[in-house]
């Protein structure tokens, strides 16, 4: 699975290097195979973590799991992200029989 540390942090507080954060996924079972620059940056500070997920920890298959681990590892908040309610649709009662 690929992500940007930009991305991540959209989901959670964390304010460590981007070595810091690959040292605490391998050593939660999330093998990191590279990180690298994310061209076109501003200053080349992005970059690109790209992590081998193993068949029990399927919960780490999508950027809001790998955020939790994140944040469960380096005691960092998780950000609430701002919803909007579904449009008002058909009454319930049309909806099914």
């Amino acid at each position: 699975m690929k992500f940007t540390l930009s991305w991540l942090k959209e989901f959670v507080d964390f304010v460590g290097a981007p070595e810091e954060l690959a040292r605490l996924l391998t050593m939660a079972g999330l093998e990191v195979e590279s990180v690298t620059p994310l061209s076109g940056s501003a200053s080349g500070a992005d970059q690109i973590f790209e992590i081998g997920v193993t068949p029990n920890r399927g919960d780490c298959l999508g950027i809001a799991g790998i955020a939790r681990e994140v944040a469960a590892l380096s005691g960092s908040g998780l950000k609430k992200l701002p919803t909007s309610p579904a449009k008002k649709g058909a009454a319930i009662g049309k909806r099914i029989s």
